[in-house]
């Protein structure tokens, strides 16, 4: 029988929750608040970051203990039946997927002919009524007609919110 370290329990990990068990070593943690927190938070999250003593939580540690242990080998019976089921998934389907690109492909390429035709198209009509729009564009002096019809507008030039 191998020697299993106890989970440990740690106050104030995040600030929204009061207490946890931790997932990685606390120095991972102390390091990210270090580096990522607001300097303004970073003393009281230290100062408030505190282990939970093994001995003031000793049944509820030995508990968890049990579940891990219980839950870490559904899990792995788990993984074997998926892995199993999935591999038997995958040689029924394999071939028909593998048909259906044959089919697919061929299919795929006639389709992105046409549309890019047609796209060629497209551009070239719209790149021939977007130069008509810009030569009226042009003419128009929308600051003027803008200081005009806004006179209270604190547009700059950028925004309304200078």
């Amino acid at each position: 029988m191998s020697k299993h370290t106890p989970p440990r329990a740690y106050f104030h990990v995040h600030h929204e929750q009061m207490w946890e068990w931790a997932t990685e070593p606390m120095e991972n943690r102390i390091e990210y608040i270090k580096k990522e927190k607001p300097t303004s938070e970073i003393d009281t999250r230290l100062r408030l970051l505190k282990e939970i003593p093994y001995e003031r939580i000793k049944s509820l540690v030995d508990t968890k203990g049990q579940y891990d242990a219980v839950q870490r080998t559904a899990w792995e019976q788990y993984e074997a039946v998926e892995r199993t089921a999935w591999e038997q998934y995958e040689a029924v389907v394999r071939p028909a997927r593998e048909q259906y690109e044959a089919v697919e492909r061929p299919a795929w390429e006639q389709y992105k002919a046409v549309e890019r035709s047609a796209r060629e198209q497209y551009d070239a009509v719209q790149r021939t009524a977007w130069e008509q729009y810009e030569a009226v564009q042009r003419t128009f002096d929308m600051e003027a007609l803008h200081r005009e019809l806004c006179p209270d507008c604190p547009w700059d030039g950028r925004t309304i919110f200078p």
